[in-house]
């Protein structure tokens, strides 16, 4: 028995399955040795479930019966089975990631019906005699999950695209935002897990259908069960990558990265029965099993202990998070206390009576990073600029995104996309040209390596609104009711172009 390959629980156990849905021979013959050990296969799907039994010698049989050939057929099909010698060991109607479909009975939704049939007969005839119709009803049965992964295929093609496009029209904002989400992340996995089961499976259909009408004998699919270990490997890798990269990146908050630190240490040993028992597959004796069991265990824990330890000294569990107020006497607004790295009276703006509010925001990826931040009065939220003597609040405000590429050759595409990104708007769906362009002007007084200033071409003005650089790093920077003078430029551009991002 292959203690490192299942999960035993009591008289069931649990085993990855490494074939494909329509390499029927390679999973009859592994159940057959499974029976040989004591196991009988209960539930089939991504996973299979085993019951114990005594060990034995047994044929098996997966047969597929198309939802389309109506319930009857299905019945007497099975009636036929019956009288041959073959009964059911698993039935699984729904190709599901636990084949949680049906226990001992066929049956199924959109044409999926899969039968485990087994018999002790060694002389039992064949439940397929006809090759012919066997091909074809396999690829019927087979039709609906065929189309499944055919649109997820396609789906995925789309956001990979979309992607694309938008390195080229936004860079920056692809990095941080396209790049940085749950599909974007899985979509080159998943669309290579697609891509090559259709491709095997399309290309084993055009070949079984040939055979059986030329050779009148059946074409068994080449069992590939190393493909399917590296295929779900480099899902289950990837979607500890991006676990690690949750933990590790901005935008949550402690107590997120602290449930999320105890999903790693939960999945932990998982990770590491995954990876040993895609080891065993390759058929390495008892004393290699064991060295793969210790050094993927030893690596996965070694693993998640540098995770939690790199979190730690960074401070990632740490909270300094001041909870949001609510301001409500003349009306309603909510004052944030975010910690920002330059506030108004950084710039010499002082008020007492003003209900400063401090909003700051963050988002990563592997390749870029962004932060925010927006102080303002709230006060001042509903005063009317052309009426100053009703003025109830201070009207100086300051905003700013500063962004880091992490990829320094993708710097100078995000930096030119950020200079033109004024000069655009979408408007009813088209893209316009505005009358703002940023105009390079002297970096000394921010201390920055680059500078521009937006100005106003139609009113031929310039606007409070810069663009400072250094390094990879772009700030863009604005501000209102705030007198910017190299003073306050310099100490702009020492908080904003040197602030730690974590």
């Amino acid at each position: 028995m292959r203690e490192s390959e299942v999960f035993l629980m009591r008289n069931t156990k649990w085993e990855l399955n490494p074939y494909s849905f329509y390499d029927t021979e390679g999973l009859a013959r592994h159940f057959e040795r499974m029976a040989a050990e004591g196991w009988a296969p209960d539930r089939v799907g991504l996973f299979i479930r085993y019951r114990r039994i005594k060990p034995q010698k047994l044929r098996f049989a997966i047969t597929y019966y198309p939802d389309d050939g109506g319930a009857d057929g299905e019945d007497v099909f099975l009636e036929y089975c019956a009288q041959a010698g073959w009964q059911q060991s698993a039935g699984v109607g729904d190709l599901t990631f636990w084949g949680d479909g049906a226990e001992g009975e066929g049956g199924g939704l959109g044409g999926r019906t899969r039968h485990v049939l087994c018999t002790a007969d060694e002389n039992a005839v064949d439940v397929e005699t006809d090759p012919v119709l066997q091909v074809d009803a396999m690829h019927r049965a087979l039709k609906y999950y065929h189309s499944m992964m055919i649109f997820w295929f396609g789906y995925m093609l789309l956001r990979i695209w979309d992607i694309l496009t938008g390195l080229k029209t936004d860079p920056l904002n692809t990095l941080i935002y396209g790049m940085g989400d749950f599909l974007s992340c899985i979509s080159p996995v998943v669309t290579l897990i697609c891509g090559t089961d259709l491709i095997c499976y399309n290309s084993w259909y055009r070949k079984a259908a040939r055979t059986a009408r030329e050779e009148h004998r059946f074409l068994p699919a080449k069992s590939r069960p190393w493909l399917q270990i590296l295929e779900r490997a480099a899902l289950l890798l990837t979607l500890f990558g991006i676990l690690v990269r949750a933990l590790l990146g901005t935008g949550g908050s402690s107590m997120g990265r602290l449930y999320l630190a105890a999903i790693l240490c939960g999945i932990t040993p998982f990770a590491a029965m995954f990876l040993t028992y895609s080891a065993v597959k390759t058929g390495a004796g008892r004393a290699k099993r064991c060295i793969v069991t210790a050094c993927v265990t030893a690596a996965v824990a070694l693993a998640s202990v540098g995770v939690l330890l790199t979190m730690e000294q960074n401070g990632l569990f740490d909270s300094d998070e001041v909870p949001p107020e609510l301001y409500d006497e003349e009306f309603r607004a909510t004052v944030y206390h975010d910690a920002l790295p330059l506030y108004l009276s950084d710039l010499g703006v002082a008020d007492e009576n003003a209900r400063w509010s401090c909003l700051s925001w963050e988002m990563s990826s592997p390749f870029a990073s962004q932060r925010g931040g927006w102080q303002d009065d709230v006060l001042a939220s509903l005063d009317d600029p052309e009426h100053p003597e009703t003025a109830r609040g201070n009207p100086a405000w300051i905003h700013y995104d500063i962004g880091d590429v992490y990829l320094a050759s993708w710097f100078d595409r995000c930096l030119a996309s950020e200079l033109d990104y004024e000069q655009t708007a979408l408007i009813d769906g088209e893209h316009r040209r505005l009358p703002y362009a940023y105009r390079e002007v002297d970096a000394a007084p921010w201390g920055a390596e680059r500078a521009w200033r937006l100005y106003d071409e139609e009113e031929e003005q310039w606007l409070d609104q810069w663009l400072i650089t250094g390094g990879t790093r772009i700030v863009e920077f604005a501000s209102g009711s705030v007198q910017m003078t190299d003073v306050q430029k310099a100490v702009v551009g020492e908080k904003l172009l040197n602030a730690d991002a974590k």
